[in-house]
């Protein structure tokens, strides 16, 4: 799989978050999933530095999502906007990293 079909399967687990057919809580775990699987299964990132650095930063925040029930027990949890916020900042910097691949 080369890196413009990993961007495009990100994308689509975003747009899922985005407009909203899975939950936060469903985003984070999926997203932090298939990101720690794409950093397992390869020896090196089979992504482009900068394709690298948009989807850790998601991943970050991805990861400290926390569901509301325990949000106030964790400091350093974020909440749905803030995830929300994070993916949308995201998907307009790979659908971008795209546009650069493509030309």
């Amino acid at each position: 799989m080369d890196e413009t079909e990993h961007i495009t399967l990100y994308l689509e687990l975003i747009e899922w978050f985005t407009t909203p057919a899975i939950t936060p809580f469903e985003f984070s775990q999926s997203y932090v999933n298939m990101y720690l699987d794409d950093m397992r299964l390869y020896d090196e990132t089979p992504f482009s530095e900068d394709t690298y650095d948009i989807l850790h930063d998601l991943f970050v925040e991805a990861d400290a999502y926390c569901k509301p029930s325990i949000r106030a027990e964790v400091s350093s949890c974020i909440d749905e906007e803030e995830l929300l916020e994070a993916a949308r900042e995201a998907s307009a910097a790979l659908e971008h990293r795209l546009q650069e691949l493509d030309d």
